[in-house]
């Protein structure tokens, strides 16, 4: 990137360089016209063939004539037949008339903007083309109902000829959820603000919250924030993805010269929801194959002695980060119990605990019966 960019790219803008590139030559054009409306960026573009379909559909005569939308058109032709669909299908399989589609893949392209992992734009693109899917109605198999008439799928088929192209390539923004142009730095320190504001809401929560154990011994109450004194600590794992790419040894290369980022940012029943899911941008050559010196953790306890074959299989649970034990709707017993074994009585159980690791990663073997109580009033 040079020295002084003159402003950082937007949606506005990238829709209006986008609504004038030519469909011939788009792909060829979409970078250096995005690097003369955006001086300064050295933008670069890859296609992830992750294959969608836009819910707008025409009608069109077999010389490409177009008639009009499939919906408004398909609803004014029920009301001609009063609404009698099995009329509407004998009518409409006996004519000429088809439909078009417009399907796309996800493109992605990206700007650095610093030396660091997160130092770069990405900007998620649809490359659309429309085709002619085929004819207006299955003329096979009468329609079960109104939805299928105004969205048939029975023209998808998973590749057409070339001669059935009628526009496009297009390339349109992405509405991913509020991820369609996101500056990744930016983006990774919003993650990291809103969950710390979210843990920070819970404190008088969380700080009356106790952990009861029932067992043999009795009833023992514990403090949740003395059994999890790092929960308010707790890092976004979109943060860990990019430090734990500076910590490895593929610091020297971009990330996004890997992998792509299905980036979310939206409010669901009052609460904000921001996150990523990394996709990567080629695939693997071959599978990954364990090493031959792999090895699996077995916990001391009554399973301790027997043969390999003997031992129960055990069931790890990979948790994202720290979770509450009271908000898993596993059990702690429940995650080295063996497959299809029942619980054992209360008073045979013992706990029993192995830790594999940073506070992030355990395997829960205890078998005790965990409840949570309200805070004492």
């Amino acid at each position: 990137m040079n020295a002084s960019p003159l402003r950082l790219p937007d949606a506005g803008s990238i829709e209006a360089v986008l609504a004038d590139l030519d469909p011939a030559t788009a792909d060829d054009d979409l970078v250096p016209a995005l690097a003369r409306a955006f001086p300064g960026f050295q933008f670069s573009v890859a296609q992830i063939d992750d294959d969608y379909w836009r819910d707008t559909r025409s009608v069109i005569r077999p010389d490409g004539t177009r008639i009009g939308e499939l919906r408004p058109w398909m609803t004014a032709e029920l009301a001609k037949d009063g609404g009698d669909i099995d009329a509407l299908w004998r009518r409409l399989k006996e004519t000429d008339l088809q439909i078009t589609e417009w399907r796309g893949t996800s493109a992605f392209v990206f700007a650095p903007t610093g030396p660091g992992a997160a130092d770069y734009i990405q900007i998620a693109l649809g490359r659309e083309i429309e085709w002619r899917a085929g004819p207006i109605v299955n003329p096979n198999y009468r329609p079960f109902g109104l939805e299928e008439l105004l969205d048939p799928s029975c023209p998808r088929t998973e590749q057409l000829p070339d001669s059935d192209r009628l526009a496009g390539p297009v390339y349109c923004l992405h509405g991913r959820a509020g991820g369609a142009v996101v500056h990744v730095r930016s983006f990774l320190d919003r993650c990291g603000r809103i969950e710390r504001e979210k843990r920070e809401a819970k404190r008088p929560e969380m700080e009356g919250r106790v952990i009861r154990e029932v067992g043999p011994w009795g009833t023992r109450e514990t403090p949740f924030l003395e059994a999890v004194p790092d929960w308010f600590d707790y890092v976004p794992r979109e943060l860990r993805f990019f430090r734990d790419w500076e910590d490895s040894s593929a610091r020297p290369h971009r990330v996004f010269e890997h992998w792509a980022l299905y980036v979310r940012d939206y409010t669901h029943k009052g609460e904000r929801e921001v996150g990523f899911v990394p996709r990567p941008l080629q695939p693997l050559a071959e599978r990954l194959a364990p090493p031959k010196d792999a090895s699996i953790h077995i916990p001391d306890g009554p399973d301790r002695g027997r043969g390999p074959r003997d031992r129960p299989a055990l069931r790890l649970v990979l948790p994202d980060g720290p979770r509450p034990l009271d908000q898993s709707r596993r059990r702690p017993g429940d995650c080295a119990r063996p497959e299809g074994a029942a619980r054992a009585p209360a008073r045979f159980r013992r706990p029993r605990a192995a830790a594999l690791g940073g506070s992030n990663l355990r395997l829960l073997t205890e078998q005790r019966r965990w409840t949570t109580s309200p805070p004492a009033r």
